[in-house]
């Protein structure tokens, strides 16, 4: 066939094996993690930078605890600055591809980094932005996304990209799949990505269709 079709899975349709353990307690192991592929996190979750989930009280709740808020691009450029000036250093804003003087203007006034957030991330266009950015910017940190295949995530990486969002049609709120019929199961998506970033050493973020606790742990073996 021309377009071969594959076996992929959803979190809720695998389990992990359990194995001999030789750990005392299930307070020793480090959560610590690379958020970036220069960025170490002391915690391994991400809130989504939606709306209706990351915000003043709960990026609070994320620093405290040693990890790093993306905020969302959907509020006003008043408060996305106000975002910045209160976290300095600790704060990654978010932005679509046309809003390139918004992006200087937060990364100048003191941002972490940016996550260039689109919902179909592998293409020219991304690629492009992505590359002039980190030529404008070397030291500010570039998350990219959405994608959900290795050459995805291959060419983001070679693009400049510091972390890459993995998930397109995963999340309860998105409807990309629906409407367009495009995606790939996240606990395949995942893993695939995975086994690449294991060689290319750049982090990726499991985004969407984590609905449990059972699912954090699947998406982070």
């Amino acid at each position: 066939s021309r377009y071969p079709v594959r076996r992929t899975f959803t979190f809720d349709e695998v389990a992990l094996v359990p194995q001999y353990n030789n750990i005392p307690s299930r307070t020793e192991p480090s959560l610590e993690t690379w958020m970036t592929r220069s960025t170490r996190a002391a915690m391994p979750l991400v809130p989504a930078n939606m709306d209706t989930v990351i915000g003043d009280d709960l990026a609070a709740v994320i620093i405290e605890n040693g990890g790093y808020p993306i905020f969302h691009r959907f509020t006003d450029f008043g408060a996305q600055q106000a975002w910045v000036d209160r976290y300095p250093e600790k704060t990654y804003i978010s932005a679509g591809m046309h809003q390139s003087n918004q992006i200087r203007d937060l990364l100048e006034r003191g941002a972490r980094g940016v996550c260039i957030d689109v919902a179909h991330g592998h293409s020219e266009q991304m690629l492009k932005f992505l590359e002039q950015l980190k030529r404008d910017f070397p030291e500010k940190e570039c998350i990219a996304g959405n994608v959900c295949t290795p050459m995805a995530y291959h060419d983001l990486v070679n693009a400049g990209a510091d972390a890459v969002k993995v998930g397109i049609g995963p999340g309860a709120a998105c409807t990309t799949r629906m409407v367009t019929g495009f995606g790939v199961p996240q606990f395949s998506a995942v893993r695939e990505c995975a086994e690449i970033a294991d060689k290319l050493r750049v982090p990726l973020i499991a985004d969407g269709g984590i609905r449990s606790s059972r699912d954090i742990v699947l998406a982070l073996a």
